[in-house]
Protein backbone atom coordinates (compact mmCIF):
# COMPACT_ATOMS: atom_id res chain seq x y z
CA UNK A 1 0.00 0.00 0.00
CA UNK A 2 1.25 3.10 -0.71
CA UNK A 3 1.14 6.03 1.64
CA UNK A 4 1.11 9.52 1.68
CA UNK A 5 1.30 12.98 3.93
CA UNK A 6 0.40 16.37 2.72
CA UNK A 7 -0.25 19.69 4.66
CA UNK A 8 -1.25 22.98 3.36
CA UNK A 9 -3.94 24.63 1.37
CA UNK A 10 -5.76 22.18 -1.00
CA UNK A 11 -3.59 22.87 -3.65
CA UNK A 12 -0.36 22.78 -2.02
CA UNK A 13 -1.65 19.10 -0.73
CA UNK A 14 -2.45 18.02 -4.23
CA UNK A 15 0.46 19.55 -6.20
CA UNK A 16 2.80 17.37 -2.74
CA UNK A 17 0.81 14.50 -3.64
CA UNK A 18 0.89 14.48 -7.14
CA UNK A 19 4.69 15.46 -7.14
CA UNK A 20 4.95 12.35 -5.23
CA UNK A 21 3.48 9.91 -7.05
CA UNK A 22 4.08 11.40 -10.62
CA UNK A 23 4.66 8.00 -12.44
CA UNK A 24 2.14 5.92 -10.30
CA UNK A 25 -0.84 8.73 -11.03
CA UNK A 26 -0.10 8.39 -15.27
CA UNK A 27 -0.19 5.05 -15.13
CA UNK A 28 -3.89 5.10 -13.19
CA UNK A 29 -5.08 8.02 -15.73
CA UNK A 30 -4.29 5.80 -18.26
CA UNK A 31 -5.89 2.72 -16.70
CA UNK A 32 -9.43 4.29 -15.55
CA UNK A 33 -9.77 6.51 -18.42
CA UNK A 34 -9.17 4.05 -20.89
CA UNK A 35 -11.84 1.86 -19.14
CA UNK A 36 -14.19 4.77 -19.69
CA UNK A 37 -13.54 5.24 -23.12
CA UNK A 38 -14.15 1.84 -23.95
CA UNK A 39 -17.54 1.95 -21.62
CA UNK A 40 -18.49 5.52 -22.81
CA UNK A 41 -19.45 7.16 -25.69
CA UNK A 42 -19.79 10.26 -24.16
CA UNK A 43 -17.23 10.52 -21.39
CA UNK A 44 -16.58 14.44 -22.21
CA UNK A 45 -20.21 15.50 -21.87
CA UNK A 46 -20.93 13.24 -18.38
CA UNK A 47 -17.52 14.64 -17.09
CA UNK A 48 -18.42 18.40 -17.97
CA UNK A 49 -21.76 17.80 -15.63
CA UNK A 50 -19.82 16.23 -12.80
CA UNK A 51 -17.41 19.25 -12.87
CA UNK A 52 -20.23 21.44 -12.35
CA UNK A 53 -21.45 19.17 -9.58
CA UNK A 54 -18.38 19.59 -7.75
CA UNK A 55 -17.96 23.13 -8.10
CA UNK A 56 -21.23 23.67 -6.94
CA UNK A 57 -20.92 21.08 -3.89
CA UNK A 58 -17.19 21.70 -2.78
CA UNK A 59 -14.56 23.54 -4.24
CA UNK A 60 -11.55 22.19 -2.39
CA UNK A 61 -11.98 18.89 -4.10
CA UNK A 62 -11.45 20.86 -7.36
CA UNK A 63 -8.61 22.89 -5.66
CA UNK A 64 -6.98 19.61 -4.82
CA UNK A 65 -7.36 18.26 -7.85
CA UNK A 66 -6.00 21.28 -9.57
CA UNK A 67 -3.10 21.13 -7.68
CA UNK A 68 -2.24 16.69 -8.09
CA UNK A 69 -2.75 17.71 -12.31
CA UNK A 70 0.19 20.26 -11.54
CA UNK A 71 2.37 18.38 -9.50
CA UNK A 72 1.77 15.55 -11.78
CA UNK A 73 2.50 16.60 -14.71
CA UNK A 74 -1.10 15.44 -16.15
CA UNK A 75 -3.50 17.43 -17.68
CA UNK A 76 -6.29 18.36 -15.51
CA UNK A 77 -9.08 16.86 -17.43
CA UNK A 78 -7.44 13.72 -17.61
CA UNK A 79 -6.88 13.75 -14.00
CA UNK A 80 -10.19 14.84 -13.19
CA UNK A 81 -11.62 12.03 -14.73
CA UNK A 82 -9.60 9.74 -12.41
CA UNK A 83 -10.64 11.23 -9.51
CA UNK A 84 -14.08 11.27 -10.04
CA UNK A 85 -13.83 7.91 -12.13
CA UNK A 86 -16.82 6.35 -10.00
CA UNK A 87 -19.20 9.22 -10.59
CA UNK A 88 -18.74 9.37 -14.30
CA UNK A 89 -18.84 5.58 -15.01
CA UNK A 90 -20.19 2.47 -14.38
CA UNK A 91 -18.17 0.99 -10.77
CA UNK A 92 -18.10 -2.70 -10.63
CA UNK A 93 -19.35 -3.82 -6.80
CA UNK A 94 -16.23 -4.67 -4.57
CA UNK A 95 -16.04 -7.37 -2.02
CA UNK A 96 -15.60 -5.84 1.37
CA UNK A 97 -16.84 -5.98 5.00
CA UNK A 98 -16.91 -3.40 8.20
CA UNK A 99 -17.53 -3.12 11.07
CA UNK A 100 -18.33 -1.33 14.52
CA UNK A 101 -17.97 -2.64 17.81
CA UNK A 102 -17.99 -0.93 21.72
CA UNK A 103 -15.22 -2.56 23.27
CA UNK A 104 -15.72 -3.61 26.89
CA UNK A 105 -14.91 -0.24 28.61
CA UNK A 106 -17.54 1.45 25.30
CA UNK A 107 -14.34 2.18 23.63
CA UNK A 108 -15.76 3.11 19.95
CA UNK A 109 -13.74 1.06 17.05
CA UNK A 110 -14.38 1.31 13.20
CA UNK A 111 -12.81 -1.56 10.21
CA UNK A 112 -12.98 -2.23 6.93
CA UNK A 113 -11.28 -4.50 4.49
CA UNK A 114 -10.98 -3.44 0.67
CA UNK A 115 -11.43 -6.54 -1.49
CA UNK A 116 -10.86 -5.70 -5.16
CA UNK A 117 -9.64 -7.45 -8.12
CA UNK A 118 -5.91 -8.52 -7.43
CA UNK A 119 -4.52 -5.84 -10.24
CA UNK A 120 -5.91 -3.17 -8.74
CA UNK A 121 -3.87 -4.15 -5.22
CA UNK A 122 -0.64 -2.24 -6.19
CA UNK A 123 -2.18 1.66 -6.02
CA UNK A 124 -3.94 1.40 -3.01
CA UNK A 125 -2.89 4.56 -1.06
CA UNK A 126 -3.28 5.45 2.73
CA UNK A 127 -3.61 9.64 3.21
CA UNK A 128 -2.73 11.63 5.89
CA UNK A 129 -4.02 15.32 4.90
CA UNK A 130 -3.84 18.23 7.49
CA UNK A 131 -5.27 21.00 5.55
CA UNK A 132 -4.51 24.92 6.88
CA UNK A 133 -8.43 25.38 6.97
CA UNK A 134 -10.45 21.82 7.78
CA UNK A 135 -10.13 18.74 9.59
CA UNK A 136 -6.87 16.48 9.90
CA UNK A 137 -7.73 13.25 8.31
CA UNK A 138 -6.28 9.54 7.59
CA UNK A 139 -8.43 7.91 4.15
CA UNK A 140 -7.82 5.18 2.00
CA UNK A 141 -8.66 4.49 -1.47
CA UNK A 142 -7.37 4.35 -5.07
CA UNK A 143 -4.93 6.62 -5.96
CA UNK A 144 -5.87 9.91 -6.83
CA UNK A 145 -9.69 8.84 -6.30
CA UNK A 146 -11.35 11.90 -4.53
CA UNK A 147 -14.00 9.39 -3.08
CA UNK A 148 -12.17 7.80 0.37
CA UNK A 149 -13.30 6.86 3.54
CA UNK A 150 -11.61 7.09 7.14
CA UNK A 151 -11.05 9.26 10.53
CA UNK A 152 -11.16 12.82 11.04
CA UNK A 153 -8.86 14.68 13.81
CA UNK A 154 -12.61 14.90 16.11
CA UNK A 155 -12.75 11.18 16.16
CA UNK A 156 -15.98 10.65 13.60
CA UNK A 157 -15.36 7.84 10.90
CA UNK A 158 -16.95 6.24 8.12
CA UNK A 159 -16.19 3.13 6.10
CA UNK A 160 -18.15 1.52 3.47
CA UNK A 161 -18.70 -1.14 1.60
CA UNK A 162 -20.36 -1.67 -2.80
CA UNK A 163 -23.67 -3.21 -2.75
CA UNK A 164 -25.58 -2.63 -5.82
CA UNK A 165 -29.04 -1.56 -5.63
CA UNK A 166 -31.61 -0.13 -7.84
CA UNK A 167 -32.26 3.67 -7.62
CA UNK A 168 -34.57 5.96 -8.93
CA UNK A 169 -32.92 7.71 -11.86
CA UNK A 170 -32.86 10.96 -9.91
CA UNK A 171 -30.51 13.25 -11.59
CA UNK A 172 -30.38 15.72 -8.70
CA UNK A 173 -28.00 15.20 -5.68
CA UNK A 174 -24.82 15.46 -4.30
CA UNK A 175 -22.06 13.50 -5.66
CA UNK A 176 -21.08 10.33 -3.41
CA UNK A 177 -16.97 11.13 -3.92
CA UNK A 178 -18.28 14.59 -2.36
CA UNK A 179 -20.48 13.57 0.08
CA UNK A 180 -17.58 11.41 1.65
CA UNK A 181 -15.31 13.97 1.65
CA UNK A 182 -17.72 16.88 3.26
CA UNK A 183 -18.42 14.24 6.25
CA UNK A 184 -14.47 13.86 7.21
CA UNK A 185 -13.77 17.95 6.52
CA UNK A 186 -16.95 19.73 7.81
CA UNK A 187 -18.28 17.61 10.35
CA UNK A 188 -16.95 17.12 14.34
CA UNK A 189 -19.58 14.06 15.47
CA UNK A 190 -22.41 11.54 14.92
CA UNK A 191 -25.09 14.21 14.57
CA UNK A 192 -23.56 16.23 12.58
CA UNK A 193 -22.86 13.43 10.17
CA UNK A 194 -26.23 12.15 9.75
CA UNK A 195 -27.65 15.33 9.34
CA UNK A 196 -25.83 15.94 6.22
CA UNK A 197 -25.75 12.31 5.14
CA UNK A 198 -29.36 12.47 4.73
CA UNK A 199 -29.93 16.23 3.60
CA UNK A 200 -30.13 14.99 0.00
CA UNK A 201 -29.99 12.38 -2.66
CA UNK A 202 -26.70 10.71 -3.63
CA UNK A 203 -25.46 10.38 -7.12
CA UNK A 204 -23.18 7.47 -7.27
CA UNK A 205 -22.76 3.90 -6.91
CA UNK A 206 -24.97 0.97 -4.31
CA UNK A 207 -23.73 1.42 -1.43
CA UNK A 208 -23.55 0.74 2.55
CA UNK A 209 -21.99 3.31 4.76
CA UNK A 210 -21.16 2.34 8.30
CA UNK A 211 -21.03 5.92 10.51
CA UNK A 212 -19.62 6.39 14.27
CA UNK A 213 -17.92 8.71 16.32
CA UNK A 214 -15.95 9.13 19.61
CA UNK A 215 -18.40 8.88 21.62
CA UNK A 216 -19.99 5.88 20.54
CA UNK A 217 -23.11 6.49 18.11
CA UNK A 218 -23.14 4.48 15.13
CA UNK A 219 -25.73 4.00 12.24
CA UNK A 220 -25.56 1.89 8.63
CA UNK A 221 -26.73 3.86 5.58
CA UNK A 222 -27.94 2.40 2.68
CA UNK A 223 -26.87 4.39 -0.28
CA UNK A 224 -29.11 3.88 -3.61
CA UNK A 225 -28.12 6.50 -7.01
CA UNK A 226 -30.90 9.40 -6.60
CA UNK A 227 -32.26 8.62 -3.23
CA UNK A 228 -31.73 10.44 -0.22
CA UNK A 229 -29.82 6.86 2.28
CA UNK A 230 -31.93 5.02 4.32
CA UNK A 231 -30.65 4.93 7.66
CA UNK A 232 -30.28 1.77 9.90
CA UNK A 233 -29.65 2.77 13.43
CA UNK A 234 -28.12 0.86 16.13
CA UNK A 235 -30.39 -0.88 18.42
CA UNK A 236 -30.07 0.50 21.83
CA UNK A 237 -28.92 -3.00 23.50
CA UNK A 238 -26.58 -3.77 20.60
CA UNK A 239 -23.00 -2.88 20.79
CA UNK A 240 -21.80 -3.61 17.33
CA UNK A 241 -22.93 -3.27 13.61
CA UNK A 242 -21.77 -4.85 10.42
CA UNK A 243 -22.18 -4.96 6.79
CA UNK A 244 -20.83 -6.68 3.62
CA UNK A 245 -22.00 -6.45 -0.04
CA UNK A 246 -25.41 -6.67 0.08
CA UNK A 247 -28.53 -4.06 0.93
CA UNK A 248 -29.06 -5.03 4.80
CA UNK A 249 -32.92 -3.74 4.35
CA UNK A 250 -35.56 -4.49 1.82
CA UNK A 251 -35.93 -0.75 1.69
CA UNK A 252 -33.01 -0.36 -0.70
CA UNK A 253 -34.06 -3.30 -3.45
CA UNK A 254 -30.43 -5.08 -4.24
CA UNK A 255 -29.34 -6.48 -7.56
CA UNK A 256 -26.49 -8.47 -6.11
CA UNK A 257 -25.73 -11.91 -8.09
CA UNK A 258 -25.73 -14.90 -6.12
CA UNK A 259 -22.19 -15.94 -6.29
CA UNK A 260 -21.52 -12.42 -4.77
CA UNK A 261 -24.75 -12.98 -2.29
CA UNK A 262 -22.77 -16.62 -0.84
CA UNK A 263 -19.54 -14.53 -0.25
CA UNK A 264 -20.94 -11.64 1.16
CA UNK A 265 -23.14 -13.80 3.65
CA UNK A 266 -20.24 -15.56 4.59
CA UNK A 267 -18.20 -13.16 5.99
CA UNK A 268 -21.67 -11.34 7.14
CA UNK A 269 -21.58 -14.26 9.51
CA UNK A 270 -18.48 -14.37 10.96
CA UNK A 271 -18.52 -11.09 11.88
CA UNK A 272 -22.13 -11.61 13.30
CA UNK A 273 -20.42 -14.73 15.18
CA UNK A 274 -17.17 -12.97 16.59
CA UNK A 275 -18.94 -9.51 17.02
CA UNK A 276 -22.52 -10.55 18.00
CA UNK A 277 -22.02 -13.73 19.60
CA UNK A 278 -19.14 -11.96 22.02
CA UNK A 279 -16.16 -14.53 20.45
CA UNK A 280 -14.00 -11.81 19.49
CA UNK A 281 -11.61 -10.44 22.28
CA UNK A 282 -12.25 -6.27 22.36
CA UNK A 283 -8.77 -5.23 22.15
CA UNK A 284 -6.38 -3.69 19.16
CA UNK A 285 -4.93 -7.37 18.87
CA UNK A 286 -8.26 -8.88 19.09
CA UNK A 287 -10.21 -6.95 16.31
CA UNK A 288 -7.24 -7.16 13.77
CA UNK A 289 -8.31 -11.00 14.19
CA UNK A 290 -11.56 -10.85 13.42
CA UNK A 291 -10.40 -8.61 10.65
CA UNK A 292 -7.48 -11.51 9.77
CA UNK A 293 -11.00 -13.89 10.00
CA UNK A 294 -12.64 -11.98 6.80
CA UNK A 295 -9.91 -11.43 4.57
CA UNK A 296 -10.14 -13.27 1.14
CA UNK A 297 -7.86 -15.65 0.98
CA UNK A 298 -7.71 -16.21 5.00
CA UNK A 299 -8.63 -19.22 7.61
CA UNK A 300 -12.51 -18.86 6.49
CA UNK A 301 -12.40 -18.04 2.92
CA UNK A 302 -10.02 -20.69 0.57
CA UNK A 303 -7.72 -19.37 -2.25
CA UNK A 304 -9.68 -19.49 -5.67
CA UNK A 305 -12.70 -19.36 -4.06
CA UNK A 306 -13.78 -15.53 -4.78
CA UNK A 307 -12.33 -13.45 -7.47
CA UNK A 308 -11.69 -10.67 -5.37
CA UNK A 309 -8.93 -10.77 -3.05
CA UNK A 310 -8.21 -8.15 0.10
CA UNK A 311 -5.90 -5.24 -0.46
CA UNK A 312 -5.59 -3.95 2.90
CA UNK A 313 -7.35 -3.74 6.32
CA UNK A 314 -7.64 -0.92 8.25
CA UNK A 315 -9.17 -0.71 12.11
CA UNK A 316 -9.40 2.86 13.43
CA UNK A 317 -9.58 3.58 17.08
CA UNK A 318 -11.62 6.54 17.15
CA UNK A 319 -10.96 7.61 20.81
CA UNK A 320 -7.04 7.71 19.81
CA UNK A 321 -7.84 8.93 16.74
CA UNK A 322 -5.35 6.19 15.63
CA UNK A 323 -5.50 3.98 12.40
CA UNK A 324 -4.01 0.41 12.14
CA UNK A 325 -3.37 -0.38 8.80
CA UNK A 326 -2.24 -3.34 7.47
CA UNK A 327 -1.12 -2.73 3.48
CA UNK A 328 -1.85 -6.05 2.22
CA UNK A 329 -3.82 -8.94 3.14
CA UNK A 330 -3.91 -8.56 7.34
CA UNK A 331 -2.81 -12.77 6.81
CA UNK A 332 0.43 -11.55 5.29
CA UNK A 333 1.47 -8.56 6.77
CA UNK A 334 1.24 -6.69 9.98
CA UNK A 335 -0.56 -3.64 10.90
CA UNK A 336 1.14 -0.45 11.78
CA UNK A 337 -0.32 2.86 13.34
CA UNK A 338 -1.22 6.04 11.45
CA UNK A 339 -1.89 8.62 14.92
CA UNK A 340 -3.50 11.88 13.67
Amino acid sequence: MLRSETTGTWYDMGRQFGETFRAELGQCVARFTGVLRRNMDDVESVAAAVRVAVKQQCHDLLEETAGIAAGAEIAEPDLFALRFYSDIGNWKPGGCSAFFVLDTDSRPWLARTCDIEKEDHWHQVCHLRRPHAGHATVTTTYLGFAGAVGINEHGLGIVGVSASARGNDGATGILSAVLLHRVLNECRDFEEANELLLAEPVLGKGSVWLVADAAGASALYQVAPGRRPNVIPRPPAQRWQACTNFQPSPQVPGTTNATSLYNSYARYGWLSHQLGDGYAELTAQGLQNVLRGVSQPGPNIPEGSFPLETAYATLFDLNARTAYVAGENPNAVPFTQVTL
